[in-house]
């Protein structure tokens, strides 16, 4: 009897094992078979600071005007909900689909009374020998982009639209062009990616911004990642 006993409670733990195994199986599979993330971002040429949250987690506590925060991982492959909320209530949202493991820069501005936003899709962040700034003409005014821009720092450069990329130097750049209201600048770090944002709103004027592509949360990525 007591030998009939340990063979049932044998099987019956041979059984319990291959039922955890095979559930396991089953969530490792989903797991492999999730979408790979894509990634959203916030350029700011409102007069506000912003909360961004998707869904229910927050992606940046502060973005204020002339800034973009750094690119967040959210839902890819079908359209997410992109939240901006000002002293936590509600300001704005937007659909955004993100292409699988690309990313999207959203150029958040004012339209008369409303807050609308852009996608720019393509900004690289991880960085290989050759280009390291990408310029984007982004027209919100329903013209056709134009006019130049000039970098000055540790070279000198001058762009013309359509999107371009550039090879710089590390160091600091102004930007420079006509007609611009808002000019922001900043350093070039080696390693590392940047987009310049010239950016014309339905208002009139015309904004440029050099913001950082490259995560600060981590070591800039190297040529071989």
């Amino acid at each position: 009897m007591r030998s009939a006993h340990a063979f049932a409670l044998l099987g019956l733990l041979l059984l319990a094992a291959g039922c955890a195994s095979s559930e396991e199986d089953e969530a490792l599979a989903r797991i492999r078979n999730r979408p790979a993330p894509g990634f959203v971002r916030i350029l700011n040429l409102t007069d506000q600071s912003f909360k961004v949250m998707w869904t229910n987690f927050t992606l940046d506590e502060h973005v204020g005007f002339g800034t973009a925060s750094m690119f967040r991982p959210i839902g890819s492959g079908k359209k997410q909900t992109i939240a901006l909320l000002v002293d936590d209530k509600p300001a704005a949202s937007f659909e955004v689909e993100v292409p699988t493991d690309d990313r999207v820069t959203l150029v958040v501005y004012n339209d008369g009374d409303a807050i609308a936003s852009e996608a720019v899709v393509g900004d690289a962040t991880k960085w290989g020998p050759g280009p390291n700034v990408q310029v984007h003409f982004v027209n919100l005014d329903g013209s056709a982009p134009s006019g130049e821009i000039s970098l000055s720092g540790a070279g000198s450069f001058t762009v013309d639209p359509p999107t371009q990329t550039l090879e710089l130097p590390a160091g600091e750049y102004t930007l420079a062009g006509n007609g611009l209201a808002d000019a922001v600048g900043g350093r070039i770090e080696a390693n590392a990616m940047y987009s310049v944002y010239v950016v014309a709103t339905p208002d009139g004027k015309k904004h440029a911004f050099l913001v950082r592509n490259t995560s600060t949360d981590r070591p800039a990525a190297s040529a071989s990642s």
